[in-house]
Protein backbone atom coordinates (compact mmCIF):
# COMPACT_ATOMS: atom_id res chain seq x y z
CA UNK A 1 0.00 0.00 0.00
CA UNK A 2 2.65 2.27 0.78
CA UNK A 3 4.37 2.03 -2.41
CA UNK A 4 0.58 2.90 -4.18
CA UNK A 5 0.83 6.11 -2.49
CA UNK A 6 4.42 7.19 -3.35
CA UNK A 7 3.37 6.11 -6.91
CA UNK A 8 1.70 9.46 -7.04
CA UNK A 9 -1.19 7.16 -9.40
CA UNK A 10 -3.62 9.55 -11.43
CA UNK A 11 -5.84 6.62 -12.07
CA UNK A 12 -8.93 5.76 -9.79
CA UNK A 13 -8.79 4.14 -6.45
CA UNK A 14 -9.63 0.78 -7.86
CA UNK A 15 -7.92 1.25 -11.01
CA UNK A 16 -4.60 2.09 -9.01
CA UNK A 17 -5.09 -1.12 -6.32
CA UNK A 18 -5.79 -3.41 -9.98
CA UNK A 19 -2.23 -2.10 -11.55
CA UNK A 20 -0.26 -2.66 -8.40
CA UNK A 21 -1.83 -5.81 -7.49
CA UNK A 22 -1.08 -7.44 -11.68
CA UNK A 23 2.59 -5.84 -11.20
CA UNK A 24 3.10 -8.01 -8.02
CA UNK A 25 1.59 -10.97 -9.86
CA UNK A 26 -1.41 -11.00 -7.68
CA UNK A 27 -4.15 -11.07 -9.53
CA UNK A 28 -6.80 -13.18 -7.46
CA UNK A 29 -5.87 -11.61 -4.87
CA UNK A 30 -6.90 -8.17 -5.48
CA UNK A 31 -8.06 -6.19 -2.76
CA UNK A 32 -10.80 -3.57 -2.84
CA UNK A 33 -10.75 -0.28 -2.53
CA UNK A 34 -12.33 -0.22 0.69
CA UNK A 35 -9.30 -2.69 1.59
CA UNK A 36 -6.83 -0.08 0.53
CA UNK A 37 -8.22 2.84 1.99
CA UNK A 38 -8.50 0.77 5.83
CA UNK A 39 -5.02 -0.68 5.20
CA UNK A 40 -3.89 3.11 4.40
CA UNK A 41 -5.20 4.69 7.92
CA UNK A 42 -3.37 2.21 9.47
CA UNK A 43 0.34 3.16 7.80
CA UNK A 44 2.54 4.75 10.81
CA UNK A 45 4.34 7.74 9.49
CA UNK A 46 7.18 6.65 10.97
CA UNK A 47 7.24 4.35 7.84
CA UNK A 48 8.04 7.27 5.56
CA UNK A 49 10.46 9.11 7.15
CA UNK A 50 12.83 6.12 7.76
CA UNK A 51 11.95 5.54 3.63
CA UNK A 52 13.24 9.08 3.24
CA UNK A 53 16.27 8.11 5.12
CA UNK A 54 17.33 5.32 3.28
CA UNK A 55 16.87 7.24 -0.27
CA UNK A 56 19.17 9.80 1.34
CA UNK A 57 21.56 7.42 2.57
CA UNK A 58 21.67 5.38 -0.99
CA UNK A 59 21.63 8.98 -3.10
CA UNK A 60 25.14 9.98 -1.04
CA UNK A 61 26.47 6.28 -1.67
CA UNK A 62 25.98 6.06 -5.24
CA UNK A 63 27.42 9.61 -5.66
CA UNK A 64 29.79 11.64 -5.96
CA UNK A 65 31.06 15.30 -7.53
CA UNK A 66 32.25 12.72 -10.51
CA UNK A 67 28.80 11.22 -10.89
CA UNK A 68 26.40 13.78 -10.56
CA UNK A 69 26.79 15.56 -7.22
CA UNK A 70 26.43 19.20 -7.10
CA UNK A 71 28.33 20.51 -4.40
CA UNK A 72 29.48 24.49 -3.73
CA UNK A 73 33.25 24.87 -3.05
CA UNK A 74 33.36 21.18 -2.03
CA UNK A 75 29.98 21.41 0.60
CA UNK A 76 26.91 20.87 0.78
CA UNK A 77 24.41 23.89 0.58
CA UNK A 78 21.55 22.77 2.84
CA UNK A 79 18.77 25.37 3.24
CA UNK A 80 15.96 24.88 6.62
CA UNK A 81 12.72 26.70 6.41
CA UNK A 82 9.70 26.34 8.00
CA UNK A 83 5.62 27.08 7.01
CA UNK A 84 2.39 26.95 8.38
CA UNK A 85 -0.16 24.54 7.33
CA UNK A 86 -3.88 24.37 8.10
CA UNK A 87 -5.20 21.11 9.28
CA UNK A 88 -8.58 19.44 9.54
CA UNK A 89 -10.70 20.37 12.47
CA UNK A 90 -10.48 17.08 14.56
CA UNK A 91 -10.37 16.79 18.35
CA UNK A 92 -7.17 14.84 17.99
CA UNK A 93 -5.67 17.40 16.12
CA UNK A 94 -6.22 19.98 18.43
CA UNK A 95 -4.84 18.21 21.31
CA UNK A 96 -2.01 17.37 19.17
CA UNK A 97 -1.19 20.82 17.49
CA UNK A 98 -1.86 24.35 17.78
CA UNK A 99 -5.49 26.48 17.99
CA UNK A 100 -5.26 30.10 15.80
CA UNK A 101 -8.11 31.93 17.31
CA UNK A 102 -8.57 35.18 14.72
CA UNK A 103 -11.42 36.94 13.33
CA UNK A 104 -12.82 34.53 11.31
CA UNK A 105 -12.98 32.01 13.84
CA UNK A 106 -10.46 29.26 14.60
CA UNK A 107 -7.98 26.98 13.17
CA UNK A 108 -6.15 24.28 13.56
CA UNK A 109 -2.77 24.52 12.34
CA UNK A 110 1.24 22.92 12.74
CA UNK A 111 4.49 24.10 11.90
CA UNK A 112 6.50 22.27 9.43
CA UNK A 113 10.35 22.04 9.12
CA UNK A 114 12.38 20.96 6.17
CA UNK A 115 15.86 20.29 5.86
CA UNK A 116 16.67 20.51 2.16
CA UNK A 117 19.87 19.73 0.13
CA UNK A 118 19.12 23.10 -1.88
CA UNK A 119 21.69 22.44 -5.14
CA UNK A 120 20.46 18.40 -5.52
CA UNK A 121 17.00 18.53 -4.59
CA UNK A 122 16.97 16.45 -1.82
CA UNK A 123 14.90 16.48 1.21
CA UNK A 124 16.97 15.30 4.31
CA UNK A 125 15.21 15.62 6.97
CA UNK A 126 11.80 17.65 8.07
CA UNK A 127 9.01 17.67 11.37
CA UNK A 128 5.75 18.91 12.28
CA UNK A 129 4.79 20.18 15.74
CA UNK A 130 2.82 22.77 17.62
CA UNK A 131 3.29 26.45 16.63
CA UNK A 132 6.89 27.37 18.28
CA UNK A 133 9.92 29.19 17.56
CA UNK A 134 11.29 27.60 13.95
CA UNK A 135 15.42 27.24 15.06
CA UNK A 136 13.57 25.06 17.62
CA UNK A 137 13.84 22.01 14.93
CA UNK A 138 17.16 22.13 14.43
CA UNK A 139 18.71 20.59 17.43
CA UNK A 140 14.88 18.07 17.90
CA UNK A 141 14.91 17.37 14.36
CA UNK A 142 17.80 18.31 11.71
CA UNK A 143 21.15 17.51 13.32
CA UNK A 144 20.92 14.16 12.36
CA UNK A 145 20.94 15.25 8.89
CA UNK A 146 23.49 17.10 8.68
CA UNK A 147 27.15 16.88 9.03
CA UNK A 148 30.53 18.81 9.22
CA UNK A 149 31.22 21.18 6.50
CA UNK A 150 27.80 21.90 5.47
CA UNK A 151 26.51 25.03 4.77
CA UNK A 152 22.84 25.96 6.29
CA UNK A 153 20.89 28.56 4.48
CA UNK A 154 18.07 30.30 6.56
CA UNK A 155 16.01 32.96 6.79
CA UNK A 156 15.52 35.92 9.23
CA UNK A 157 13.64 34.02 11.92
CA UNK A 158 17.26 32.23 12.35
CA UNK A 159 19.43 35.31 12.73
CA UNK A 160 19.50 34.33 16.68
CA UNK A 161 22.64 34.12 18.65
CA UNK A 162 22.57 30.95 20.26
CA UNK A 163 21.68 29.25 16.50
CA UNK A 164 24.65 31.21 15.42
CA UNK A 165 27.12 29.93 17.92
CA UNK A 166 25.47 26.06 17.91
CA UNK A 167 25.57 25.79 14.46
CA UNK A 168 29.54 26.80 14.60
CA UNK A 169 30.04 24.41 17.79
CA UNK A 170 28.71 21.54 15.90
CA UNK A 171 31.29 22.17 12.94
CA UNK A 172 28.34 23.62 10.34
CA UNK A 173 28.59 26.70 8.39
CA UNK A 174 25.77 29.23 7.90
CA UNK A 175 24.46 31.95 5.51
CA UNK A 176 21.78 33.90 6.96
CA UNK A 177 19.50 36.92 5.77
CA UNK A 178 19.47 39.48 8.96
CA UNK A 179 16.33 41.90 9.49
CA UNK A 180 17.26 45.36 9.61
CA UNK A 181 16.68 45.20 13.36
CA UNK A 182 18.42 43.59 16.10
CA UNK A 183 21.99 43.52 16.80
CA UNK A 184 23.25 46.49 16.94
CA UNK A 185 26.50 45.97 14.48
CA UNK A 186 23.91 44.30 11.66
CA UNK A 187 21.92 47.99 12.55
CA UNK A 188 25.15 50.07 11.60
CA UNK A 189 26.02 48.29 8.95
CA UNK A 190 22.57 48.47 7.07
CA UNK A 191 22.99 52.11 8.01
CA UNK A 192 26.64 52.15 6.75
CA UNK A 193 26.13 51.64 3.45
CA UNK A 194 29.45 49.91 2.87
CA UNK A 195 29.80 46.33 0.92
CA UNK A 196 30.94 43.91 3.39
CA UNK A 197 32.57 43.81 6.70
CA UNK A 198 33.24 42.07 9.81
CA UNK A 199 31.62 42.11 13.06
CA UNK A 200 32.25 40.55 16.08
CA UNK A 201 28.87 39.62 17.92
CA UNK A 202 28.74 39.61 21.70
CA UNK A 203 26.08 37.17 23.42
CA UNK A 204 23.36 38.44 24.98
CA UNK A 205 22.65 38.18 28.46
CA UNK A 206 18.85 37.37 28.21
CA UNK A 207 17.37 34.19 30.12
CA UNK A 208 16.75 32.05 26.97
CA UNK A 209 20.76 32.53 26.03
CA UNK A 210 22.01 31.97 29.56
CA UNK A 211 19.92 28.84 29.30
CA UNK A 212 21.16 27.43 26.07
CA UNK A 213 24.78 28.72 27.14
CA UNK A 214 24.79 26.06 29.98
CA UNK A 215 23.27 23.50 27.49
CA UNK A 216 25.59 23.99 24.31
CA UNK A 217 28.61 26.15 26.11
CA UNK A 218 28.14 28.98 24.10
CA UNK A 219 31.26 31.67 23.43
CA UNK A 220 31.15 34.46 24.68
CA UNK A 221 31.29 36.29 21.47
CA UNK A 222 31.19 35.61 17.57
CA UNK A 223 32.75 36.48 14.38
CA UNK A 224 30.85 36.93 11.75
CA UNK A 225 30.69 38.56 7.97
CA UNK A 226 28.46 40.98 7.24
CA UNK A 227 28.05 41.07 2.89
CA UNK A 228 25.60 43.17 1.40
CA UNK A 229 23.38 42.07 -1.62
CA UNK A 230 21.46 44.14 -4.16
CA UNK A 231 18.66 42.26 -5.67
CA UNK A 232 17.44 42.66 -9.46
CA UNK A 233 14.52 45.04 -8.10
CA UNK A 234 16.80 47.38 -6.49
CA UNK A 235 16.27 46.09 -2.93
CA UNK A 236 18.87 45.78 -1.03
CA UNK A 237 19.76 42.38 1.54
CA UNK A 238 21.93 41.47 4.47
CA UNK A 239 23.46 38.60 4.70
CA UNK A 240 25.13 37.35 7.83
CA UNK A 241 27.91 34.21 7.23
CA UNK A 242 30.05 32.09 9.60
CA UNK A 243 32.43 32.28 6.10
CA UNK A 244 35.18 34.70 6.55
CA UNK A 245 37.06 34.18 4.14
CA UNK A 246 36.68 36.81 1.09
CA UNK A 247 38.13 34.86 -1.39
CA UNK A 248 34.60 33.18 -1.48
CA UNK A 249 31.94 34.83 -2.97
CA UNK A 250 28.27 33.67 -0.90
CA UNK A 251 26.15 34.46 -3.76
CA UNK A 252 28.47 33.09 -6.51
Amino acid sequence: MAALILSGHKLSQQTAVNRLFQELGEVKAVATGSAYSQARQKLKPELFRDLNAMIVENFYRLYDEAHGLKLWHGRRLVGVDGSYLNLPDTEELRERYSVQVNKDGERVQALSSICYDLLNDVALSAGMGRKQAEKNFLQSTHLSALKAGDVVVMDRLYADYVVMAWLQGQGLDFVIRFPQGGFTEVVEFWQSGEAECEVTLTRPDSEGVRRARREYQLPASLKIRLIRVELEDGEIEVLGTSLLDQAIAVCG
